[in-house]
């Protein structure tokens, strides 16, 4: 196919358009990494571009150092992974059924879910929740509110009704 010359013209304006766009996302990284394996000094005097001088992981050091950090690595993994688990249960348990063409109330269940997918209680709602079932400040405050994601039931709904999964 033979492209006008406004055609190429718009391709080459959007080409650079999106090399300008990618290089203004990737060097604030590009210097953030540079700074980590920098020297100090140099980066406080702001002598570091996307280059590092005065290679050295004094950073790394004092960061893998603080014990902190470690309870915060094992506090991620274990709300992925526990938040993960229980988002699957409840919302592969509430899909099921309303895969099924013959449960009753389905449409009603469907309605319900839709309507609480767009119109939440809050922030406040839900602290008022975690606080009158006594969770706050544990684990389970992070991960059950969570625990129940509208949007999937749809998905795993469709998914439920289009195999032959358990027919």
């Amino acid at each position: 196919m033979i492209k006008s010359k406004g055609r190429r013209v718009f391709e080459a304006g959007n080409f650079i358009f999106m090399i300008f766009v990618c290089v203004i996302m990737v060097y604030p990284f590009l210097f953030v990494l540079a700074a980590s394996f920098s020297d100090g000094n140099l980066v406080s005097r702001g002598m570091i571009g996307i280059v590092p001088k005065g290679f050295n992981l004094d950073s790394y050091r004092a960061v893998l150092s603080y014990k902190h950090i470690w309870t915060g690595y094992r506090n991620t993994l274990m709300y992925t992974a526990v938040g993960t688990a229980i988002n699957l249960v409840l919302t592969i348990a509430g899909a099921w059924p309303l895969s099924r063409r013959q449960f009753f109330g389905r449409g009603v269940f469907t309605f319900i879910i839709a309507v609480t997918m767009f119109f939440s209680g809050g922030l406040i709602p839900t602290y008022l929740v975690i606080r009158s079932y006594r969770m706050l400040n544990t684990f389970w405050a992070m991960v059950l509110p969570g625990g129940n994601q509208h949007l999937e039931h749809d998905h795993h709904a469709d998914f439920f009704s289009e195999s032959s999964f358990g027919t």
